[in-house]
């Protein structure tokens, strides 16, 4: 807004109905990605000696041992075995460490450790905590992917919706000046707008209580199918 000597201006600046709609569904996205949770890693996080590597050390400490210095038995004593990932790779994971804690975590703090996992899905069954599983899931599939499909099938019915609105909308404003160039005529003695005639030039046009309205059962009558309307 802006203002002086002139008069003033106001601007006004409105979101795109596509754009609002395409937000809309971002946060629907987001908040259904946000009940995932923590995604632990259980691959390899560090690779393990090979065996040229261990023959390596176990040479230095027979050299050392030949000379009578103290050396270890093993020339990896006190290390985790290694574990076998995918392709024969040996590494250690940090997993085991993670699942530890949070067994420690649930066994001292129970509380605590209930009230941050029932902000997530259930990762074993992929549902929210309290869902049952036999409500929600069908054959062969995880009750994630339900909610998956039920969470598209909802936003393709809110766009449905959308439309529908949009029509609705569009509708009501075409009534509302048909009734006001009606409304107008007739004070100018050129016509009636609530005779059946002029109601009937309107549905005639395609306006009916339901296009305008919102639906097959609207309680609008046709006789009368301003009332209720033109304060919306």
């Amino acid at each position: 807004m802006s203002g002086g000597k002139g008069g003033t201006t106001t601007s006004k600046v409105e979101i795109p109905e596509y754009l609002e709609d395409a937000s809309k569904r971002n946060l629907e996205k987001a908040d259904q990605i946000s009940r995932l949770g923590y995604v632990p890693y259980y691959g390899p996080d560090v690779a393990s000696f090979n065996p040229t590597q261990e023959s390596a050390f176990q040479n230095t400490n027979d050299m050392a041992g030949a000379f009578g210095m103290n050396v270890p038995t093993s020339s990896t004593a006190r290390m985790p075995e290694a574990q076998t990932f995918a392709g024969g790779i040996q590494g250690y994971s940090s997993a085991p460490m993670f699942e530890e804690s949070l067994a420690t975590l649930e066994a001292n703090r129970p509380g605590q450790y209930n009230a941050m996992t029932e902000m997530f899905i259930d990762p074993q069954t992929g549902l929210m905590p309290g869902v049952d599983p036999n409500s929600v899931m069908r054959e062969g599939e995880f009750g994630v992917d339900q909610m998956l499909a039920d969470l598209d099938a909802n936003i393709a019915k809110a766009e449905v919706e959308t439309r529908e609105e949009r029509t609705r909308r569009r509708n009501r404003e075409k009534f509302k000046k048909r009734h006001n160039d009606f409304h107008n005529n007739r004070k100018s003695g050129q016509s009636n707008a609530y005779t059946t005639n002029g109601i009937s030039d309107m549905h005639g046009s395609g306006f009916t209580p339901g296009s305008v309205i919102g639906g097959p059962n609207s309680s609008i009558s046709f006789q009368n199918p301003l009332k209720g309307l033109l304060g919306r």
